[in-house]
């Protein structure tokens, strides 16, 4: 239920930039709209062009992904919107938060660059919470203390290192027994002491692409490069399992997204 209005009308539903296009040319029938995004951009020089375009032939509104908030520079643009601020924030990973408040940042001020003063619109679900509410004020100080704290209590970076290993394979039983036996071999080869955190092992948070099923567990550490060497014989140890033998391994340190 909505907090403020009361309405029960919440439901999941796709916001996809076609679907945004569709709309504003029921609403803007006057108004000529061009499209950023990964159905647009395929060929080379696309993004250029698009942008040549947007600004040569004084197009009224320009429609993308994220991509568009990055180093656009136009005198003309005094107004962005932004539709379903909180998708980054839904994303599991420890710096959704910090990504979010940086990619409002970054887009907010893709408006009133020139002359003309600009206004930025954020639609969202949660406006209480920092990464979104703070960008109002562009109070990046407040923010940072908030989240650092957090990341204090929770031992996430810069506090830990983190070290995810994934498993990917055709049959998901095997898959998940590959995980739990890696982590059964790595905890008995460790021989180090030094504070680790295991979180898993789990499905990943895309269970499966491909007909590739994935799992993954996550390490947090003091000491990535000596927690590396066990789980580098931990898979050598899973190698040597004809069970095991289909199954892929991936060790990554301080993963970019854990998913």
């Amino acid at each position: 239920m909505c907090p403020k209005g009361g309405s029960n009308y919440i439901r999941y539903f796709g916001g996809g930039t076609q679907k945004v296009e569709d709309e504003l040319n029921r609403l803007f029938p006057n108004a000529t709209t061009i499209r950023m995004d990964m159905d647009t951009t395929g060929k080379k020089q696309s993004h250029e062009k698009i942008l040549q375009k947007f600004e040569k032939d004084k197009i009224d509104i320009l429609i993308g992904t994220q991509m568009v908030a990055k180093g656009l520079d136009f005198e003309n643009v005094t107004l962005v919107g932004v539709i379903t601020a909180d998708t980054m924030l839904n994303i599991n990973d420890y710096r959704s938060g910090e990504r979010t408040f940086a990619m409002l940042e970054q887009v907010s001020g893709r408006a009133g660059r020139g002359s003309k003063e600009g206004r930025a619109v954020i639609q969202t679900y949660t406006p209480e919470h920092e990464a979104v509410s703070l960008v109002k004020s562009h109070n990046y100080r407040t923010f940072y203390d908030k989240e650092i704290a957090k990341r204090k209590l929770m031992w996430y970076p810069p506090f830990c290192k983190i070290v995810s290993v994934h498993f990917q394979g055709n049959v998901e039983n095997t898959v998940a027994k590959t995980a739990k036996y890696f982590l059964n071999t790595a905890e008995k080869t460790q021989n180090v002491s030094q504070k680790i955190q295991v979180l898993g092992p789990v499905p990943s948070y895309i269970s499966k692409i491909k007909n590739k099923y994935r799992w993954q567990i996550i390490f947090k550490c003091e000491d990535d490069d000596n927690l590396g060497e066990i789980l580098s014989q931990a898979e050598m140890t899973c190698r040597k399992n004809k069970e095991f033998s289909d199954v892929a391994i991936i060790i990554d340190k301080s993963p970019g997204m854990i998913n």
